[in-house]
């Protein structure tokens, strides 16, 4: 995820490293949610939103049904596929080996799951202008998603969007250039300063009453961003 291309020339964007969406069973020695746990639901939306943010190609998540399960159940194939195409991307279908032995046997309970799942897509397929929708989220996200600051920033989005918080993801490069319209409170994680310009936008956003939740990076030359 963090070396993705996202300034490609290609059509497609294909990115490895994502995650099977749902709510993962207990492992051991592992923190998945349990019987009397709290869920924790994996989801790549928070992904899909900030790579296409960034880049003009179609973004497609490549990702496997987990090896350690012994049954996975028929819709979670579909909520596999509508993870990716509900945040505007889509889903290299993947299929566990005993669900491909069932198939290639014609079994009726196989072919039924195959065709939920290709519902799914086909549902979203058939809504494609969604994807030129522009989000209008009241929080926005701002990085430049590299290295360290992808892992902070990413974790922010990926327990926002876990939330159901409406978000915008920026950019930090084109954020100048971005409008902050419609936002109630920027998001800047990132460890470096601001450069000035972006710093200047930042400081009118908090001064046309905006919320702005930093940490010492926000700030410039060992001085806080704001007083």
């Amino acid at each position: 995820r963090p070396e993705a291309p996202f300034d490609t020339a290609a059509g497609v964007l294909a990115v490895t490293d994502n995650v099977w969406p749902g709510i993962q069973p207990r492992q051991a020695g592992g923190g998945d949610a349990g019987p009397t746990g709290l869920p924790w639901l994996d989801s790549n939306g928070w992904y899909a939103q900030l790579a296409r943010a960034r880049t003009r190609a179609g973004v497609w998540l490549m990702f496997d049904p987990p090896a350690a399960r012994n049954v996975i159940q028929p819709q979670a194939y579909a909520m596999a596929a509508a993870d990716a195409e509900a945040a505007g991307a889509s889903w290299v279908i993947s299929l566990d080996p005993a669900l491909r032995l069932r198939l290639a046997g014609g079994e009726a309970a196989a072919l039924e799951t195959w065709k939920g799942l290709l519902g799914a897509v086909s549902f979203f397929r058939e809504h494609r202008a969604w994807r030129s929708y522009q989000p209008l989220g009241v929080v926005g996200v701002l990085s430049d998603y590299s290295g360290g600051n992808f892992d902070m920033s990413g974790e922010i989005l990926n327990l926002m969007t876990r939330l159901g918080t409406p978000l915008r993801v920026f950019w930090k490069d084109a954020a100048v250039q971005e409008s902050f319209t419609g936002l109630k409170a920027v998001v800047y994680a990132d460890g470096e300063p601001l450069q000035p310009e972006l710093r200047k936008k930042i400081l009118a956003f908090v001064q046309n009453g905006g919320l702005l939740i930093t940490g010492p990076g926000g700030g410039s030359e060992g001085k806080p961003l704001a007083s």
